[in-house]
């Protein structure tokens, strides 16, 4: 009963093995946090723990994110 997400919204830390995902919040901002991964499933990951359910997980754009900063929200 764990939250899948795309591989893609997974970002590894560089020099580290911490693994995160942005979030988008209510604001129009997005938050950088620290997950745990589960099992990988073909291209989705398990998320055991590190996010909420409702999360709503950014998929891409990821190079040019930072913690806190206001994005516009685009659905593909």
């Amino acid at each position: 009963k764990n939250i899948v997400v795309p591989d893609v919204a997974v970002v590894k830390q560089l020099g580290s093995g911490n693994r995160y995902i942005y979030v988008y919040n209510q604001d129009g901002t997005v938050s950088y946090k620290r997950v745990e991964l589960g099992r990988r499933m073909n291209d989705k990951y398990e998320i055991l723990s590190g996010n909420a359910d409702g999360d709503n997980v950014v998929t891409s754009g990821h190079i040019a994110l930072k913690d806190g900063i206001e994005v516009e929200l685009v659905n593909e």
